[in-house]
């Protein structure tokens, strides 16, 4: 059977109840992010780190 991670993650969230706890979330660019944050932003209050080091080739992270 598989796993339905969106079920999960709902359920995740209403452990959470009223509280707004600190969320790190490490971002390695705006498309991967952009739903989760909107998914999250009213449950945590979000502080994002960014890197995205493994980019090919060096010079373009640079």
């Amino acid at each position: 059977m598989k796993i339905n991670y969106d079920i999960k993650f709902k359920e995740e969230l209403e452990k959470i109840g009223d509280s707004k706890p600190s969320l790190l979330l490490h971002v390695c660019c705006g498309p991967c992010s952009g739903n989760v944050i909107r998914e999250i932003a009213d449950k945590f209050k979000i502080t994002i780190y960014y890197s995205n080091s493994n980019i090919y080739p060096s010079e373009e992270y640079h």
